[in-house]
């Protein structure tokens, strides 16, 4: 919802009310005074699905040193689903733009945080005692300017920010000391994995994992439900060890800047062919994978691929794309949201980045301490150049390495 004039007038009053005092969000040595008495933790990441990914080493450590049920999440909607039987978190919430929702939201976030009647740090004779103070919002990445006034109203009292970027909301930050402006040294500096764990280092909690992961039950299964499913398992009928290897490739991404050739894929798909025949090895299967705008680019790049290769582009929905990467030998892709899904879930990688800047290159948002065995990523040479300056015969020749080293194609 764009109303002429909300967005500076939201920002404003907000402004206002901390200013005069009306809006005291904790100071950090506050917020681990919070912690130890009780108060649940919210994880936001409401932009892009990497970014939410990204954010599990973070979920991760605060359901272990704290519990699940002290545990939350914020995502946008359409990206819920990976989440919402996930049991790391007491509750996961859709976020579904700017302004809307919002009352909705608001009502879950208190409910399953138990926070109504709970007492206010501000004033600690109020309230029912033993009852959570409030709640504490940890940002990692949103972009809407009504995020974070809405959450003060939602009960979150302590803020705190993904290390080495900024924001408008800067006064409100309890780690303020940790964020910087763009004008400053060490701005968008660091992993994001690293950078999100930073927060809960500064709560006082030590990090437990670097590590991406998601498990994902196929439907009907749910660890919540008592039903049984090894986390990784597939649910269907492919993986390293099947005769014939399964290869995903996704040529689609959010920015055309992020998109190699699909005459390239075509090309490293028949060298992968090539080679597996040449060493006595099942040919690989290919499916394209994409979101329905993709179909387009999808059906173009299935028509080169050797074999009977299929389409799934538009047919899958975030859960049934993480089941099959579950069960696949290898994920093709450039720097996408699926190719965080893949890593998270244990698929080998192959991954191409095209950054513009620090912040969109393999030191913030690549593998990190991902299995460089299973995984590659390769990246332009400089910022700013075109992603087609990639040759195929490299992409190709990570491509093998990772089969190789899995012992699919060698």
């Amino acid at each position: 919802m764009n109303v002429p004039g909300l967005d500076a007038s939201w920002i404003l009053a907000h402004r206002a009310l901390h200013t005069l005092g009306a809006i005291r969000p904790w100071t950090l040595e506050q917020c681990q005074n919070a912690l130890g008495e009780g108060a649940p933790v919210l994880v936001v990441a409401t932009t892009a699905l990497g970014d939410t990914i990204l954010c599990t080493p973070l979920i991760e450590t605060l359901s272990t040193r704290l519990g699940r049920e002290r545990t939350f999440f914020w995502v946008r909607q359409p990206y819920r689903s990976l989440y919402v039987d996930d049991p790391r978190l007491g509750s996961v919430f859709g976020a579904q733009g700017k302004y809307r929702g919002l009352g909705k939201a608001r009502r879950e976030m208190r409910l399953a945080m138990r926070l109504d009647g709970a007492r206010d740090m501000a004033c600690p004779t109020s309230g029912a005692p033993g009852r959570p103070p409030g709640f504490i919002a940890l940002i990692a990445n949103c972009s809407e300017p009504d995020v974070v006034p809405w959450l003060w109203w939602c009960g979150a009292r302590g803020f705190l920010r993904y290390r080495s970027r900024w924001s408008t909301w800067a006064p409100w930050f309890a780690n303020r000391a940790d964020m910087r402006m763009p004008h400053e040294k060490g701005y968008a500096t660091g992993h994001a994995i690293a950078n999100n764990l930073a927060m809960a280092t500064s709560l006082g909690l030590e990090p437990t994992t670097e590590r991406m992961r998601i498990d994902v039950w196929p439907r009907g299964t749910s660890p919540r439900s008592g039903t049984s499913h090894v986390p990784g398992t597939p649910n269907v009928p492919a993986s390293p060890h099947h005769p014939s290897p399964l290869v995903l490739i996704h040529p689609g991404a959010s920015r055309a800047e992020k998109c190699w050739p699909v005459e390239r894929w075509a090309e490293v798909a028949q060298g992968i062919v090539q080679r597996a025949l040449a060493s006595g090895a099942p040919a690989p299967r290919f499916i394209v994978t994409g979101s329905g705008a993709e179909r387009e680019t999808a059906e173009k790049l299935r028509a080169m691929l050797p074999g009977n290769a299929v389409s799934r582009a538009g047919e899958l929905g975030l859960r049934d794309l993480a089941v099959l990467q579950q069960g696949a030998a290898l994920f093709l892709s450039g720097d996408t949201g699926p190719y965080h899904l893949a890593v998270a879930v244990g698929c080998p990688t192959v991954s191409l980045f095209a950054p513009r800047d620090r912040g969109s290159s393999t030191e913030a948002c690549g593998l990190h301490k991902a299995d460089r065995a299973r995984h590659a990523e390769i990246e332009t040479r400089e910022f700013g150049r075109p992603i087609s300056e990639i040759s195929a015969e490299v992409v190709l020749a990570e491509a093998l390495r990772v089969m190789a080293a899995l012992r699919i194609t060698a």
